[in-house]
């Protein structure tokens, strides 16, 4: 086995020390009506695989990152991927209450609905309706499909490495940590 393929195996572990797992344990610790708690645990996680799709963490460019992650995949239109990444602004930076668009001059408000309403959808011009249950489940399925991805696309496993040497795995730095792996930027 490929030393990028025991790194793969190791940040996709569930058990095992990768700031995937982190993410995606705390996630399930929460309970179902933390909303706002679950919503920054998802864009995280969204966030931290779209650095490893890309291969690359530079600031300024998480927009870039993140549609391109969403656009490759999940099933959402281009209309409800922004506003999803308003949503994502929202949460980290309002509490997922507003976000305001630059570009557009638009101004969002986000509510929480888990009925059967979709994962992301206009309610008026101003209010988003988000499913987090299907939020989370779209989570789920990108994660799934970009692990497929990782074992035959090339340019997908350089671009995962570039990013692992930096942010693969979490460790303790403590006297009794354990930790073995150097940093090695």
């Amino acid at each position: 086995m490929e030393k990028t393929d025991q790194q793969i195996e190791a940040f996709f572990d569930s058990e095992g020390d990768s700031p995937l797992s982190a993410c995606l344990n705390e996630l399930e610790t929460l309970t179902a009506t933390a909303h706002m708690s679950k919503a920054f645990c998802v864009f995280s996680t969204f966030d931290l695989l779209a650095q490893f799709y890309r291969g690359e963490l530079k600031k300024g460019q998480s927009a870039k990152r993140l549609k391109k992650y969403w656009g490759k995949y999940t099933n959402l239109n281009n209309s409800q991927l922004e506003l999803l990444y308003q949503f994502r602004n929202a949460v980290i930076h309002s509490f997922g209450q507003h976000a305001f668009d630059k570009q557009t001059k638009r101004e969002f408000r986000f509510l929480i609905d888990n009925g059967q309403s979709p994962t992301i959808t206009s309610k008026t011009k101003t209010v988003v309706s988000v499913n987090m249950e299907k939020l989370e489940k779209l989570l789920e399925k990108s994660i799934s499909a970009y692990r497929g991805d990782l074992t035959d696309k090339k340019h997908l496993r350089e671009n995962f490495y570039t990013v692992y040497r930096r942010i693969g795995i979490l460790f303790d730095s403590g006297p009794n940590s354990g930790a073995t792996e150097e940093w090695n930027p």
